[in-house]
């Protein structure tokens, strides 16, 4: 059994390993695709089930979780969590551990919060060339912690709209709750910020090319969104869309994109999902090639006779 337990972790590696190799230009679905696979495999149990085995609770071991996993479905509608999942009826497991769960759970809620509005990598890259906003946080970093301590969903749309016109993409609110449209000349995104957690019953609705995800989502929603229920539509969290809208201001004030205007590349990046840091895929919109070493120069030792071509 122990051989088994250790081959399975060693395949989640190679799957986690392979999720990372992939080449998010060209394929970013097998990306998301093998990265859930890694995480299935080496909790042992189906996706939405995958946060409660990583609580390491003696009494909710994998077996158990198996047995539980067998009577759920992602789409019956009378549960969004995994406390809620553990409460319905013919569940077995303590009231101890229940409510160590939801302690839990709380827990990791909040850290979860703090994550989402941390960028990975500190860049400490200026918003602006000038020093004239003296009143707002002056670097990408110091703007997503702030936001991070926004409770009102108004003030958090507004926060994201401001940002975006300052930075030359025009930002407007559109008819449905939460929308906005952020739009350069023919390139248009539509982004939802909704009121809070996305709920599985909202999945199924949602008419948005990117939904910021800034107070998280329900269990059942993600298992919902992993089994590819919401299309095309990409759920981020807030760190990653301002990663790219970070690296791709320093990329363009650095010349990357010598005939591009910032917002017409912002656009291009965040609708894409990629990453500024990577060489782009072909045809390569500012005409740049990858970056290539420079050729060898040195000259060959003197021991070494040179290759003559055949006769």
């Amino acid at each position: 059994m122990a051989d088994v337990v250790h081959l399975t972790e060693q395949l989640a590696w190679i799957l986690a390993a392979g999720a990372e190799a992939v080449d998010a230009h060209e394929a970013p679905q097998a990306r998301s695709m093998l990265r859930n696979l890694a995480r299935t495999v080496g909790a042992g149990v189906p996706l939405h089930l995958a946060p409660l085995a990583d609580l390491r609770i003696a009494t909710l071991q994998r077996e158990r979780l198996v047995a539980l996993s067998s009577k759920v479905d992602p789409h019956d509608e009378g549960w969004e969590s995994i406390p809620q999942l553990l409460r319905r009826n013919g569940s077995t497991v303590p009231s101890e551990d229940l409510q160590r769960v939801d302690r839990m759970y709380e827990r990791l809620q909040q850290e979860d919060h703090i994550l989402r509005h941390t960028l990975p990598e500190q860049c400490d890259i200026d918003i602006t060339d000038n020093d004239e906003r003296e009143d707002q946080p002056r670097t990408f970093d110091d703007w997503l912690e702030t936001a991070g301590k926004l409770a009102d969903p108004t003030e958090y749309r507004a926060a994201w709209q401001s940002l975006m016109q300052t930075l030359g993409v025009p930002a407007e609110t559109s008819g449905e709750p939460g929308h906005q449209q952020w739009a350069t000349g023919a390139d248009t995104l539509s982004a939802w910020i909704p009121d809070g957690p996305i709920t599985g019953s909202q999945i199924s609705g949602i008419n948005a090319d990117l939904v910021i995800c800034w107070c998280g989502m329900s269990d059942r929603a993600a298992a919902l969104i992993e089994s590819g229920e919401a299309g095309r539509t990409r759920f981020v969290e807030p760190y990653q869309p301002l990663e790219t809208i970070a690296w791709t201001v320093h990329q363009h004030r650095a010349g990357d994109y010598p005939d591009q205007e910032l917002p017409a590349v912002l656009m291009m990046h965040l609708r894409e999902g990629t990453d500024p840091r990577l060489a782009p895929p072909p045809p390569y919109p500012s005409g740049r090639p990858i970056p290539r070493p420079p050729a060898a120069t040195a000259p060959p030792p003197g021991d070494v006779e040179p290759l003559m071509p055949p006769e």
